[in-house]
């Protein structure tokens, strides 16, 4: 027998009527009760009538929530974002450059940024996608990104991602290197790293430690960010981080005050120092390493070069007389043939006590190696024994050096901090009568941040900073009161250095920065951005706000204009 199924295709939606026609839970309990009179001899039909009306009041309050919710909810921000690129430039033809460098990968090279940041690049660092290392020349693509319009326009995301809990990154700068050969990229060949020195700067006071860094790269893969090592900063320089005020020439008297008195200082513990100077800590030996070749030089051959003086070759020829040279692992690949040739001159040079640079020559051709002195059997215990030896002497002559150092270094550093603290409790006198609040100078300080990166891509000098859990909800509109469609918007707070990407709906849940000042913005679909600039002070006690942003009355034209938009 058949059955009559009236089915309807793409119903209209649900009215907000119908389903307010749907939620009273209390007629629905009583429908329940009803049932349960009338069918007490069928109580398991009776106990799924119950889970199916409460499935049905729960599925009613589900499709509320979510019709309130919308695509603001946060499964849709992340469904929006997980289908656009992960790095995703908002205004591309205005994305950060790079510098490019030539380089020999036999050779390695280090090269300076504009900014005085380097990169020092070993030999045979890369290697292609089918796991060959390449030769020839290279090039070496490098930037630097130092504020937040630089991350804004490198479309790089600032979010990280720990164990379930958001975060933004607040950096003091970034790299990106990637390098190519004929248009293909490269990657690094294992057990190579890139040591790079990033010179930026950091906002900070008078005598306060640096904050806590650390570093990350960019997991294109995984959509996140990943931690690799703690951050080693070296300040370099520090002038004060001030405008234009009644009191600002005390503060810079005060700070080129302190800077003079701890040069001074600096002097006379160098100096002090001096007086005794160190004993020379002994070499280790170093015995050969299975599986390296070898190569024999011969010190006294007239075609043998030694670039150092003559002192030096004459203590490296008593010091090594019974050592063998070993190719280092870290040499740049060559030919083995190349040892079938006659070379008609080597040349030495000393990288450090245990890497030297060995090149070999014949006519126009040259082949350049690292090598390494080793010793094997016999005569490695023997060095080893007098190492100890000499080991031991190298530690009594450091501790009789200390003992008579150490009560005029001590004498010295007290009357430093004396003379500090009677030069701030004058200034901060002096500072006191002029009005100024109180406390120490502003300070913007360069500094430098050493790592090794041992793979190509994005590189992170930043620290995590948790994300609000107090939402706002925001409704971003133009000056007319028309909504903008939803689209990636970004905000930046004037304190902290990053930029947060979400998406801008009818209803958006927002967690603002803790700086007071910050700025809201996006891009229109002509190129122009729409902004807002506010405090949190205007939010306190308004959890649904509309926000009027301004859509500037000109497209944008090239960086600078994009710099004159968004400033504090």
């Amino acid at each position: 027998m058949g059955k009559n199924y009236h089915i309807k295709l793409n119903p209209d939606p649900l009215s907000r009527e119908r389903i307010e026609s749907h939620m009273d839970f209390d007629a629905l309990l009583r429908q329940y009760q009803e049932a349960d009179k009338q069918q007490v001899k069928r109580p398991r039909v009776i106990k799924l009538a119950y889970v199916a009306l409460a499935a049905a009041a729960a599925l009613a309050l589900l499709m509320i929530f979510n019709i309130w919710n919308g695509a603001s909810s946060p499964q849709s921000e992340s469904a929006y974002f997980a289908k656009l690129p992960f790095v995703n430039p908002p205004l591309s033809e205005w994305e950060p450059e790079f510098i490019s460098y030539k380089m020999n990968v036999n050779q390695g090279g280090v090269y300076e940024y504009e900014s005085g940041s380097r990169l020092v690049v070993p030999a045979a660092a890369f290697m292609n996608d089918r796991g060959q290392l390449v030769e020839g020349d290279v090039a070496i693509h490098y930037r630097e990104l130092h504020d937040f319009v630089d991350f804004f326009l490198s479309g790089i995301p600032m979010n990280y991602d720990s164990a379930g809990r958001q975060f933004y990154l607040e950096s003091i700068g970034m790299v990106e290197i990637y390098a190519e050969q004929n248009g293909e990229r490269l990657q690094m060949a294992p057990g190579k790293e890139i040591q790079v020195e990033l010179v930026t700067h950091i906002r900070t006071t008078l005598d306060a430690p640096l904050p806590h860094y650390s570093i990350y790269t960019l997991d294109t893969m995984n959509r996140n960010w990943a931690y690799r090592e703690e951050a080693r900063l070296e300040v370099l320089e520090e002038k004060l981080d001030a405008g234009q005020s009644a009191y600002s020439d005390i503060q810079k008297e005060w700070l080129e005050s302190r800077q003079a008195l701890e040069k001074s200082y600096d002097a006379q513990l160098a100096a002090l120092e001096a007086m005794a100077p160190k004993p020379i800590a002994p070499v280790k030996p170093q015995r050969q390493m299975s599986g390296q070749p070898t190569i024999e030089l011969n010190f006294q051959d007239e075609n043998f070069d030694f670039e150092g003086d003559n002192d030096e070759e004459i203590a490296l020829t008593r010091k090594l007389k019974d050592a063998i040279w070993q190719i280092s692992p870290q040499s740049p690949p060559y030919d083995e043939n190349a040892f079938k040739v006659t070379w008609e001159r080597m040349r030495l040079k000393p990288i450090n006590e245990w890497d030297y640079t060995l090149t070999l020559i014949n006519d126009n051709r040259q082949l350049q190696l690292i090598v390494n002195p080793v010793l094997v059997g016999e005569a490695y215990e023997q060095a080893m024994s007098q190492y100890e030896a000499n080991l031991a002497e190298y530690e009594s002559q450091m501790d009789y050096r200390e003992s008579q150092l150490k009560a005029r270094r001590e004498t010295l550093l007290q009357q430093e901090a004396d003379e500090t603290r009677f030069l701030d409790e004058a200034f901060t006198e002096r500072l006191a009568e002029a009005g100024a609040p109180q406390g120490k100078p502003a300070l913007l300080a360069k500094v430098i941040s050493r790592f090794k990166a041992h793979q190509l891509g994005v590189w992170n000098c930043d620290r995590p900073l948790p994300v609000g859990e107090e939402k706002l909800n925001l409704k971003f509109v133009d000056e007319n009161g028309e909504t903008f469609t939803p689209r990636t918007a970004y905000f930046a707070g004037k304190t902290h250095n990053t930029v947060h990407r979400f998406l801008a709906t009818e209803k958006t849940a927002l967690a603002l920065p803790s700086d007071d000042a910050h700025l809201i913005w996006l891009v229109t679909d002509d190129n122009r951005i729409a902004l807002v600039r506010q405090s949190n002070t205007e939010h306190k006690g308004r959890k649904t706000q509309t926000v009027v942003m301004k859509v500037a009355a000109e497209p944008l034209r090239n960086e600078e204009d994009i710099r004159a938009v968004l400033r504090f």
